[in-house]
Order: C-alpha cells, then structure tokens, then sequence
C-alpha cells in the first residue's frame, strides 16, 4: 500500500461513514476493508517481529515449528496471534512488551481476532454488515495508534 496504513484506515472510515462511497453495504466497503485489513497484517507481522527481537526470541529457532513450518513473511494474521500465544509461553517477558498501552492480553488477542474473523469472511466471499467492517477498521486504527506508539517508546 503507497498510503501510510493508519491515513488510508482514517479516510476510509470517514468516507463509509459520511455517505461518500458509491455503496455503503456490499463489495464496495469489503473492498476498502480487505485492503486496509491487507495494511494491517503487514504491519502488525512487523510488530511481532520487533516485539520478538525485542525478548530475545527468534521466530525460526524457538516458534517457526509451532506454527507448521510457515516461513515469517507469509504468516497470516491468524498465524501471527499464534505466534504471540506461542511466545508469551516461552518468554514472561513477552506479554507486557507486546502489548500497546490499555490493552490486557486477552483483551488484545480478542481484538485482533475479531478483525482477522471479519477479514476471512470477506476473503472467502462471505457477506458481512458494513457497520461490523467499519468497526473493525476503527479497531485497526486504534492498534496502528497504540502500537507504532509503543515501539517508539520501545
């Protein structure tokens, strides 16, 4: 994506909800959430890498066989909150520095699943109400927020 995730989820969001999309239901918001939801596995893939590195674990020795082999760059948002349950075992460490601020673990990991729900339904056809996808992306953006804040804190 050319456009900084965090601003393409912003716009998108304003747009669906000021009218200004050709549809405010069907293809047209799945679309914008499909790709915002693309930008947002990207990144978060990034955040697991730092907060990896940032515990002293390395994705290939001590996880990449808990999650079937998977090479890192193809892991998929699924994958990646495998990752971190997988990780929080291995290291107590783990858990505080990957979490952005206000957020429990179960509370983030609840989060993300929701989002990455959504996302396998819209990639595999399914309908979902515009305003549970509107949702979520607000959920995106929230994480984006929190987290690229927590690594520069970091």
């Amino acid at each position: 994506m050319k456009t900084d995730s965090a601003a393409y989820l912003s716009d998108a969001i304003r747009r669906i909800e000021g009218g200004n999309v050709s549809s405010s239901s069907g293809s047209h918001v799945a679309g914008i959430f499909g790709k915002a939801a693309k930008a947002f596995e990207k990144e978060f893939r990034m955040h697991v890498s730092w907060t990896l590195k940032t515990c002293g674990l390395d994705y290939d020795t001590n996880l990449r066989a808990t999650i079937k082999g998977t090479a890192f760059q193809k892991l998929t948002l699924g994958n990646l909150m495998a990752v971190i349950k997988k990780a929080s075992t291995l290291n107590s460490q783990f858990v505080p520095a990957c979490l952005p601020e206000g957020y429990e673990f179960s509370g983030f990991l609840d989060a993300v699943k929701q989002i990455n729900d959504a996302w396998v339904q819209v990639k595999h056809g399914d309908e979902v109400e515009a305003q549970i996808l509107v949702t979520r992306m607000k959920s995106m953006l929230e994480l984006l927020q929190r987290i690229r804040t927590q690594e520069k804190l970091g």
